[in-house]
């Protein structure tokens, strides 16, 4: 296996189970992504906050995935 091969079995990785992942607990789950990091109790706007970007993961997954699958 080559080192671009290689790398873009990581990329793919990344962007399905990590960035893909973690998109959908931001966008579905906002209280439990910031309780992670803060015992707080969050306010509304910022919850709001990270179900957007939960939305920008999802975004910046699907420009990864276009862009590994275009073979060279």
């Amino acid at each position: 296996m080559t080192y671009n091969k290689f790398m873009r079995y990581v990329l793919i990785f990344e962007a399905i189970a990590l960035n893909a992942g973690t998109g959908a607990v931001c966008l579905f789950a906002p209280a439990f992504f910031t309780s992670q990091f803060s015992a707080d109790t969050q306010s509304a706007l910022s919850l709001e906050f990270i179900r957007w970007y939960g939305v920008l993961l999802w975004v910046l997954t699907f420009y990864v995935l276009r862009i590994l699958a275009c073979q060279r």
